[in-house]
This record gives structure tokens, sequence and C-alpha cells, in this order.
């Protein structure tokens, strides 16, 4: 089984090598997988932990999205837009996260936990 990338440049990308995928971690290299929805979710999985930038390349080698992940990451966007939690939704979030949901599950218990 493939071992996941445990990233702390903040900067992962997943690119088609040789036939597989590989979750590359800057010049600290990676970790390989047989399909790129395994290797994006091991990248997601990486970067959720401490954060950082995921850029998903094309079988071509083009980019096919940029996405920025993780905790830290939402925080410091949140005071730059100037979004502060109060105590009720970050708990309502540390549950939400800690439950194992998909982020589509996740999204709806949020969401229906503040609908009116």
């Amino acid at each position: 089984m493939p071992k996941s990338s445990t990233s702390r440049s903040g900067s992962v990308a997943v690119a088609k090598v040789d036939g597989r995928w590989a979750v590359r971690d800057g010049a600290k290299g990676g970790s390989i997988f047989p399909t790129r929805a395994e290797a994006v979710a091991a990248a997601k999985r990486a970067l959720a932990r401490q954060g950082g930038v995921l850029t998903v390349h094309q079988a071509n080698g083009k980019v096919r999205e940029t996405l920025t992940l993780g905790r830290d990451t939402a925080v410091r966007l949140n005071g730059i837009e100037g979004v502060a939690l109060n105590a009720a939704s970050r708990r309502l979030l540390r549950d939400v996260q800690a439950s194992g949901m998909t982020p589509a599950q996740q999204r709806s218990a949020i969401s229906a936990a503040f609908k009116k």
C-alpha cells in the first residue's frame, strides 16, 4: 500500500509519471499511486493536517486545478477577510470535521445548523 505524502513545505503537486500518479512535495520526493484519484486523496489528507496548496495536473502535464487546503490556511484567510467564528461555531466545525463525514455531508450539516 502506498505511503501518503507528509508535506511540510505547504506545496504539493499530483502529476503523472511513468504511467502512474505521483504526489510530489517539492525537493523531498513523494509517493506513487496507481490512479490520480488515490494520489489526490493522499495529498488532500496530508495538506488537511498542516495546510497548503495542492496543484493537480492532467496526464498531459497541464494544470487541472489548484486548491488551498487546511485549517491554518482557513484561519489566515478568515483573518484577512475579517471573519471570526464564535465558540459555538468553532465547536460545530470541530465536531463536523471529526465526524468522518464526506465533505458534501459536512457542508450539508453546517448549512442545516445555520438555517433559520
